[in-house]
């Protein structure tokens, strides 16, 4: 009877150690190690596994995303950010059935500066400008800025074009993610202005009038163009878009505006753009688009300077003041 009972446990002992044999010439765990570093938009990561016991080879492995729109994964663990937000990566041994999981985060890449073409820029009323900037790193991933005015009964701004309101300063400033930039425009005092349908404007009738004078230009663009006198001895001569004197509160506006409309157009000058040089013109001048309201002419011994800039711009019939 003895005999039985040994014979019937020797099997069982051998069965155990075979069984615990096993297991210590097979890998039971595997890790997927957690990135040494964030991950941004457009990064490519090579993901790495740990397994035990570690004198072990390790075993084939099977990736997968649980959002590859977020973040792709190959089939050796490299890893590409695509866009912000959470994704879990799952690494599988199938044939030893373990699996790992790791939540990995992808974060936008953000603005680390900002910067407007110019600090300060000044333009009259009723002209406009418009402000370009540089964002950096250049493959920041937001783009999107916010513009805003100081002072809006100032100076108004959209998309970076400004147009000027009223006499006074504004400070200009664009944000991306919380990085700003400023511009401040100063829209200074001028004479008057007239637009048709209106009445003159009298904006600074102090100002007085000599040989040499500065026109600052107005901005034409729109359906309803600004329109200003230029005067000799007290008489209008022509009709165009600049600035005139006070000289001219005291007339009689209808009167003017009969002699305005005999008036012939003027023709056009074409100044070459980047040029340091002054035109000086000696007839009858047209205008070309206008881009920007802070350039001047000047008027001196009958003849009428343009400094020349990037940009085409109006301009009027010459005429000496006195």
């Amino acid at each position: 009877m003895k005999k039985l009972i040994y014979l019937l446990i020797l099997p069982f002992i051998l069965i155990s150690c075979s069984s615990d044999d096993d297991t210590l010439h097979s890998v039971t765990i595997i890790t997927l190690e957690q990135p040494d570093k964030n991950i941004y938009i457009g990064d490519e990561y090579q993901l790495t596994v740990s397994h035990a016991p570690i004198e072990l080879t390790a075993p084939t492995y099977t990736w997968e995303s649980s959002d590859p729109n977020v973040a792709e994964v190959n089939n050796q663990g490299k890893l590409t950010a695509l866009k912000e937000g959470e994704t879990t990566i799952t690494v599988k041994a199938a044939d030893l059935q373990l699996n790992s999981e790791l939540k990995i985060k992808v974060l936008p890449i953000k603005a680390t500066s900002i910067t407007m073409s110019k600090k300060e820029v000044e333009i009259i009323i009723d002209a406009h400008h418009t402000l370009t900037y540089e964002i950096a790193p250049k493959n920041t991933t937001n783009t999107e800025v916010i513009w805003k005015s100081s002072n809006e009964k100032v100076a108004t701004v959209n998309d970076g074009n400004i147009k000027a309101l009223s006499v006074g300063t504004a400070t200009i400033t664009v944000t991306i993610d919380g990085i700003s930039d400023e511009c401040v425009v100063t829209v200074p005092k001028t004479l008057f202005r007239y637009k048709f349908g209106a009445t003159i404007e009298q904006i600074n009738p102090t100002v007085k009038i000599s040989n040499d004078f500065a026109y600052n230009w107005a901005d034409i663009s729109g359906e309803n163009p600004l329109r200003a006198f230029v005067f000799k001895n007290n008489k209008l001569t022509e009709l165009w878009n600049c600035y005139g004197t006070d000289k001219m509160l005291s007339r009689d506006y209808e009167n003017f505006l009969q002699e305005v409309n005999s008036l012939n157009p003027p023709q056009a000058v074409t100044l070459e753009n980047n040029s340091d040089r002054y035109a000086r013109l000696s007839k009858n001048v047209d205008g070309l688009t206008w881009k920007n309201g802070d350039y001047n002419i000047l008027i001196k011994n009958g003849e009428i300077s343009i400094r020349n800039t990037p940009y085409p711009m109006l301009i009027i019939q010459y005429t000496e003041i006195k």
